[in-house]
């Protein structure tokens, strides 16, 4: 079987997830194809680990976005294209109220002739886009409506309808505008896979519409087997990490909560990390004032895996929207190490893994600071060194895995 993945951020959260599935695929005995942005200096085209990898030029924001993560330049520069980027997405935004999520027809157009042309070359039996951006969706689709015959699998690791949108947009209109394009763009679609954490979305908004029959609810494929952790030989072994990954979308996910409570631990051998971001004010104003808080910035995922292996305890900063599970956390508990969490609302989809997960800590952000810093010493002291077999995890989680993506797909082919 010859299946084609549309991510578009490959170097993303999501990008991440898929490749993860792909790779199972290919495990499997599946001819595997994706479709992926052009990164900047990057190729192409190209394969690795059996995948065949074709690229398409990106909007203009995410050309720039990919400029200034891959190109060598100076911090003055970087602030003035950062901006700048930011006012044209802004911008760009405005102009596509009314088609909202559908931002850049031409980039759409892009991506349905380059997949059109490989379903066309390669015989695709599935085409599977999955849904970061509409794009891909709408792509799919109209490859669907010329070559029926191919199987269109709709992948939502982010939820379309019960997602976010424009601060401008409110919650309503949010979900008006996600369920006008999923009743277009799911009509024709043969299986719909999304995140258990949007069933409840979708039971509401979703199951008086007749693609509601569809739908198969998987979970965030990022539980695998990880390398072991290395024995650290450098004077590093006295000091405690505490690592955060991920991004820090404002209104999302804010780190102000664990910084007060950090503040509060006076051990100078505590260190608390922050990989993937260097725009946030709150954490770049603690990092000032206290030599414990380090960030690092974005960097390629192979090395923040490596950070992960060195790390003694993770740190998950809870979102605020309650169909949005961060992929994070599943990379986390692949590990196997103790993780500390915060919530910021009662619905915070993380809450129902991390009350199953055995090391964790879950922090109320309604709660007071003094008392969470006194639990959070305690847990840290308690727990550091400690691990959870990944066959146990792979029991309890087991939808979090890439094969259960595999086999709920060819337990749909026959």
């Amino acid at each position: 079987m010859r299946i084609l993945f549309i991510v578009t951020e490959s170097e993303s959260a999501n990008g991440i997830c898929t490749l993860v599935v792909m790779k199972e695929m290919i495990k499997q005995g599946y001819e595997v194809y994706c479709i992926t942005n052009h990164e900047f200096r990057g190729r192409h085209q190209y394969d690795i680990d059996g995948i065949y990898y074709y690229t398409v030029t990106p909007r203009l924001v995410y050309r720039i976005s990919s400029f200034l993560i891959h190109a060598q330049i100076n911090n003055i520069m970087r602030i003035f294209i950062t901006k700048t980027n930011w006012l044209i997405n802004k911008l760009k935004l405005m102009i596509s109220i009314f088609t909202w999520p559908w931002v850049s027809p031409l980039y759409t157009y892009r991506i349905y002739i380059l997949a059109k042309r490989l379903c066309k070359k390669n015989n695709i039996d599935i085409i599977v886009p999955i849904y970061t951006q509409i794009d891909t969706l709408i792509a799919a689709y109209f490859i669907k409506k010329k070559q029926p015959l191919i199987y269109y699998i709709p992948y939502f690791l982010d939820s379309l309808s019960g997602g976010y949108g424009p601060r401008y947009f409110s919650s309503r209109m949010i979900i008006k505008r996600g369920l006008f394009w999923e009743q277009i763009l799911l009509a024709n679609a043969n299986m719909i896979i999304a995140m258990e954490s949007s069933r409840c979305h979708h039971e509401k908004y979703s199951s008086g519409k007749k693609y509601y029959k569809n739908f198969t609810f998987l979970d965030l494929p990022l539980l695998t087997i990880m390398p072991e952790k290395p024995k650290r030989n450098t004077p590093d072994n006295n000091v405690t990490k505490i690592l955060y990954a991920g991004s820090l979308p404002n209104g999302v996910r804010s780190p102000e909560f664990f910084l007060k409570v950090f503040a509060c631990l006076n051990e100078s051998s505590y260190q608390l990390i922050f990989i993937g971001t260097k725009e946030c004010a709150i954490l770049n104003e603690y990092a000032r004032q206290d030599q414990r808080v380090k960030i690092i910035g974005r960097c390629p995922h192979h090395e923040v895996i490596e950070y992960e292996k060195d790390a003694d305890i993770f740190l998950n900063i809870g979102n605020t929207i309650s169909s949005m599970t961060p992929s994070k956390i599943f990379e986390y508990m692949s590990l196997g190490k103790p993780i500390i969490s915060t919530t910021p609302i009662k619905e915070d989809p993380s809450l129902a893994y991390f009350r199953k997960y055995p090391l964790s800590l879950i922090l109320e952000e309604s709660s007071n600071i003094k008392e969470s810093a006194h639990n959070v010493h305690k847990f840290i002291e308690g727990n550091k060194g400690s691990d959870v077999p990944y066959e146990q995890l792979r029991t309890e989680f087991y939808v979090n895995t890439a094969e259960a993506f595999f086999h709920t797909l060819s337990n749909f082919e026959r």
